[in-house]
């Protein structure tokens, strides 16, 4: 069986991340189209609805896609721990 190239690990920190974010944007589009707890009426009802809805956005997406990344990068370290035996 042919040894698996290392991979590096900015790129698949970088994947993890991407990959973290676009859930992150996909789960608060559904909460804001879906109306949970009424989010998207308190977010309109703001002073500045383009910059809350744009904070709100960003904060779940940033959120979920730091954890995505160190996630990604312990089942790498894992599986390249267990690839050098």
């Amino acid at each position: 069986m042919p040894a698996k190239a290392k991979m590096n690990w900015f790129a698949a920190l970088m994947d993890h991340f991407a990959m973290g974010a676009t859930v992150g944007i996909y789960l608060a589009l559904t909460i804001l189209v879906g109306n949970l707890r009424r989010v998207f009426e308190m977010i309109e009802n703001s002073t500045a609805p383009r910059m809350t809805m744009a904070l709100f956005v960003g904060v779940i997406a940033t959120t979920i896609a730091v954890f995505a990344s160190i996630t990604g990068v312990i089942f790498t370290a894992i599986e390249q721990g267990s690839s050098d035996e």
